[in-house]
């Protein structure tokens, strides 16, 4: 079973983290539920954790989603993709790939939230014609 870290920041509010604690399960994924000690390092270790393949997806749940973005997008073998609509969840996995989610919760309703997360569980890569543009990405990576 594929493991995947959804990683809260610690000033959520304490409502909205029982509500996503309690409304998001997926039976094809070991879900670990993680809170944020030192949000740079703790953004690195879950880069090393999905290059070295220990877990396969991450959900970064910060106040509006952009540093976790900025800073995780920055390494080899990781897509993030910051979005704020279960439409745009479910397409990331389907088109790109996407290992990363990066959300708000400033931003987004909790209910809004856990269909985002519940939607990106259940989509799946399409592969095919999306391989070029990841393998671009990948090429683009390994020249810097």
């Amino acid at each position: 079973m594929e493991k995947v870290i959804i990683h809260i920041n610690k000033n959520i509010d304490d409502v909205y983290k029982h509500y996503l604690l309690e409304n998001i399960k997926n039976d094809n994924f070991d879900i670990i539920f993680e809170e944020s000690k030192n949000e740079f390092s703790d953004y690195l270790q879950l880069v090393k954790k999905l290059q070295l393949k220990e877990i396969s997806r991450v959900i970064v749940i910060d106040e509006f989603g952009s540093l976790p973005f900025m800073v995780i997008a920055k390494h080899k073998s990781i897509v993030v993709a910051q979005i704020s609509d279960f439409h745009s969840a479910r397409m990331t996995i389907q088109h790109n790939n996407s290992n990363v989610l990066s959300l708000g919760f400033k931003i987004l309703a909790k209910e809004s939230m856990v269909d985002i997360i519940n939607s990106y569980f259940a989509a799946h890569f399409e592969a095919g014609r999306h391989m070029v543009r990841i393998n671009m990405l990948e090429n683009l990576l390994e020249g810097e």
